[in-house]
């Protein structure tokens, strides 16, 4: 059998059951413990995979077989859980967000950095070939120089989400909580474009100003819908619109990102769609191309977990560091604060 990094699972929610199915797949990491404090989750999950399990996170972090921790507890748990990890010596990969604060962030940065473990997180950056090839374009030049950025992401997501998910496998209402959750939709789902799209274009945001509010959720104090402008260090502009509550969601107008140059444009989707006014790149000049990219076989969670494991085995940093989730969160919580005041937000 391959070298695999054993890994400890807190939290056996639904993304945790994806999650291990990834391990599996991926061939290079495996289910050594399962821990959840509801004893249901944590037992259905190990005995999957045959591994034991605890409700108790001590067992987890004693365990000699586990060499890592993933974590996907509520959000308000991530730092609490990444620090006794990063102490008892396992490295660690965090769900998204990194934390709910950028205090929590910095102390999971600072105590993994403390006990010579990795931190990572399990966003896509530029382990796929597709978004390897976006920024090969962009660094080339095919579009000319990066002045915009445009982000649509509408979904429909049901009332039963915010008691347990897309699955229902975990009832708990924290989604519902600013103060558990951090934060609704741009936090839980598009927190993965402001990761990948920094890992593709390389622009740093700078300012930003933003609205949110809360539509069409009842009960719910976290937005539903949010809109951002962005200001980035190049002097590109951006514009995010996301909402969770959208009837008819986006199966008649996509969703979809659009990267806008002096040269030409980049439309991320599948297959990839660039229109480019340069005679190179192998593309048709002053028409649009559509490029079709094969990513490494396997689901999204398997090419999510397999090159951070594959990182740890030959001992190199994760593909994607605390800090790359820091400053994904940082962007969050600007805009965040921007639409609590009303004013914009500059960040650091």
């Amino acid at each position: 059998m391959a070298e695999q990094v054993a890994f400890g699972i807190v939290g056996c929610g639904e993304i945790a059951v994806q999650t291990a199915q990834g391990m599996a797949e991926a061939g290079n990491a495996r289910v050594a413990r399962a821990m959840d404090r509801r004893e249901d989750l944590a037992r259905d999950l190990a005995e999957t995979y045959g591994a034991p399990w605890s409700t108790r996170l001590e067992d987890v972090l004693t365990d000699s077989a586990v060499q890592a921790v993933y974590i996907a507890v509520p959000h308000d748990l991530h730092a609490e859980v990444a620090i006794k990890a990063a102490k008892a010596g396992k490295h660690i990969l965090c769900e998204k967000p990194l934390s709910t604060t950028l205090v929590d962030a910095d102390r999971m940065i600072a105590a993994a950095s403390d006990a010579g473990v990795a931190l990572g997180q399990p966003f896509t950056g530029l382990t796929t070939a597709r978004n390897r090839q976006v920024k090969q374009w962009l660094d080339e030049g095919a579009i000319g120089r990066l002045v915009a950025l445009q982000v649509c992401s509408v979904a429909e997501k049901p009332e039963s989400y915010w008691h347990g998910g897309y699955s229902g496998r975990a009832q708990d209402d924290w989604r519902m909580s600013r103060a558990r959750a951090g934060g609704g939709y741009l936090l839980m789902n598009l927190i993965y474009d402001v990761h990948d799209l920094h890992a593709m274009t390389g622009m740093t945001v700078r300012r930003v100003y933003a609205e949110w509010d809360t539509f069409n959720t009842p009960g719910v104090d976290v937005e539903d819908t949010i809109s951002i402008t962005v200001r980035y260090d190049n002097g590109a502009i951006g514009n995010w619109f996301a909402g969770s509550a959208v009837p008819g969601r986006a199966r008649q107008y996509p969703n979809g990102t659009r990267l806008i140059g002096t040269r030409g444009q980049i439309v991320l989707g599948y297959p990839l769609r660039i229109y480019t006014e340069e005679e190179r790149f192998g593309l048709l000049a002053r028409q649009w191309n559509e490029v079709t990219i094969d990513d490494e076989p396997g689901s999204d969670r398997a090419r999510r977990i397999g090159p951070f494991a594959e990182a740890l085995l030959a001992g190199q940093p994760p593909p994607v560091t605390g800090e790359d989730g820091r400053r994904a969160l940082e962007f969050v919580l600007a805009a965040y604060q921007s639409g609590d005041t009303h004013r914009a937000v500059a960040l650091s």
